[in-house]
């Protein structure tokens, strides 16, 4: 590791890979939804560890070590086979970005709502039916996936998610003639297909966005 590197870090390095029985890399990081390919190890930034890929790691439940990392901003857990996420994430307070793709996730805690600085969330390919009540409390999100979900509908409080530009609801079994007025007006891009459309909903949509926003109902090809 990097002699300079915040003594905590280092420490929380140790821990995990200890658990993970194997070595984490250092690996360039360009951006915080830089999610493009599959990594594996460690980004690091101004002497801290900011990012941490375990991509493709055989974990099937969250490893408590990773709280450990007070700077992560980054944290990637795609195709790891986790079925949810603890109430400690809470702690990674300092995290702008998490994906936790193709995985058999069923809940998300309601704990993840007081991530404050979390702008991308990629959740798709996983067994949500629910988002927690209290989602639009995530006041800086601005990149949202949700598709391929068993979603049937969306909480009360996402109308609060006034930074959300892009939404990605594709293939859930949402009713979107009864989430229409849920959906943030600031909105730019929002996929919807493969959900419980009707002809009234795709009106009530064109009315609500008033060509503010695209809306698609099939997958670019």
């Amino acid at each position: 590791l990097h002699p300079d590197l915040d003594v905590s870090d280092i420490e929380a390095v140790k821990l995990l890979e200890l658990k993970l029985n194997s070595i984490l890399p250092i690996i360039k990081i360009d951006s915080v939804n830089d999610f493009s390919t599959k990594k594996f190890g460690i980004g690091i930034q101004d002497n801290k560890i900011v990012a941490l890929f375990l991509d493709n790691a055989d974990l099937h439940t969250y490893p408590d070590e990773i709280n450990y990392f007070r700077h992560l901003k980054i944290l990637s857990l795609h195709n790891t086979k986790l079925k949810g996420l603890p109430e400690s994430i809470r702690q990674l307070q300092s995290l702008e970005a998490l994906n936790i793709r193709d995985n058999n996730i069923e809940f998300l805690p309601e704990s993840i709502t007081t991530l404050q600085h979390l702008k991308i969330i990629d959740l798709g390919l996983n067994q949500l039916r629910l988002l927690p009540d209290n989602f639009g409390d995530l006041v800086s999100l601005s990149c949202l996936n949700l598709e391929n979900n068993l979603l049937y509908c969306l909480p009360k409080t996402f109308k609060s998610l006034k930074k959300l530009k892009i939404l990605n609801v594709f293939d859930n079994q949402i009713k979107m003639d009864l989430v229409v007025d849920l959906l943030p007006k600031n909105l730019l891009n929002c996929g919807i297909g493969g959900n419980c459309l009707s002809q009234t909903s795709m009106k009530s949509l064109k009315r609500f966005f008033k060509k503010k926003c695209a809306v698609h109902t099939q997958r670019k090809s």
